[in-house]
């Protein structure tokens, strides 16, 4: 009985720990705070509300006052990579741009096939597929605990012509 009772409440100890055990990505050395900073970025593009300013930017051919949003973009994710960093800081902001990146031509897309009149039919594939990309990645990227998990988030852009090396 007592063997019995030890076993239960391991299993149950187990089972609360997994439970209640914080699974936001955890790659060992990356900084907190430039990992939620980076996702954050990413999640501003993933934002329901940034739909507005993408249509104000396409609407002006993606610039607006000579202002370049993939540029400022980029610059945002180097500006919290830094001047020091581990080599899976940069790996995680390469990961976190090709994510956020993603998302911003999935969007791109569909505001292109739902704001180009007749050649809609052109864009609609394009949009499609950018955003089943952007939703793997983004999966990918948020249940990453490892610098194994960050390179595949590189393979699959990789092996889906999303970026190259």
């Amino acid at each position: 009985f007592v063997a019995v009772a030890v076993i239960i409440i391991g299993v149950w100890t187990a089972a609360w720990v997994v439970s209640n055990f914080d699974t936001k990505a955890q790659i060992e050395e990356v900084d907190d705070d430039k990992s939620k900073q980076m996702l954050a970025l990413v999640d501003d593009v993933r934002n329901p509300n940034f739909d507005e300013v993408l249509d104000d930017l396409l609407s002006k051919s993606g610039k607006a006052e000579d202002y370049s949003f993939l540029e400022e973009y980029t610059n945002k994710f180097n500006e919290i990579l830094g001047e020091e960093y581990t080599a899976e800081e940069k790996l995680y902001c390469d990961c976190c741009y090709y994510v956020w990146y993603t998302e911003y031509e999935a969007k791109r897309y569909e505001w292109f096939s739902n704001n180009s009149g007749l050649l809609n039919y052109l864009y609609v594939g394009k949009a499609n597929r950018y955003r089943k990309y952007a939703d793997t990645l983004y999966e990918m990227l948020t249940s990453s605990k490892s610098d194994t998990d960050l390179k595949n988030i590189k393979i699959y852009c990789v092996d889906h012509k999303i970026i190259t090396e």
